[in-house]
Protein backbone atom coordinates (compact mmCIF):
# COMPACT_ATOMS: atom_id res chain seq x y z
CA UNK A 1 0.00 0.00 0.00
CA UNK A 2 2.60 2.53 0.63
CA UNK A 3 4.83 1.81 -2.30
CA UNK A 4 1.17 2.07 -4.40
CA UNK A 5 1.22 6.12 -2.79
CA UNK A 6 4.63 6.72 -3.11
CA UNK A 7 4.55 5.87 -6.85
CA UNK A 8 1.17 7.80 -7.35
CA UNK A 9 3.07 11.01 -5.37
CA UNK A 10 6.06 10.47 -7.78
CA UNK A 11 3.34 10.51 -10.71
CA UNK A 12 1.89 13.41 -9.52
CA UNK A 13 5.34 15.14 -8.89
CA UNK A 14 6.35 14.54 -12.83
CA UNK A 15 3.39 15.40 -14.29
CA UNK A 16 3.28 19.04 -12.32
CA UNK A 17 6.95 19.64 -13.29
CA UNK A 18 5.71 18.76 -16.94
CA UNK A 19 3.04 21.21 -16.68
CA UNK A 20 5.77 24.11 -15.18
CA UNK A 21 8.22 23.23 -18.13
CA UNK A 22 5.18 24.17 -20.58
CA UNK A 23 4.15 26.92 -18.47
CA UNK A 24 7.88 27.88 -18.87
CA UNK A 25 7.96 27.25 -22.36
CA UNK A 26 5.46 30.04 -22.94
CA UNK A 27 7.37 32.58 -21.35
CA UNK A 28 4.65 34.71 -20.14
CA UNK A 29 6.10 37.47 -18.39
CA UNK A 30 9.44 38.61 -16.88
CA UNK A 31 8.28 37.02 -13.83
CA UNK A 32 7.75 33.63 -15.52
CA UNK A 33 11.37 33.56 -16.54
CA UNK A 34 12.49 34.43 -12.72
CA UNK A 35 10.24 31.59 -11.33
CA UNK A 36 11.35 29.29 -14.38
CA UNK A 37 14.83 29.98 -14.14
CA UNK A 38 14.96 29.64 -10.32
Amino acid sequence: MMGELHSRILETERSLIELLANFCNLGLSEIDRVVCRG
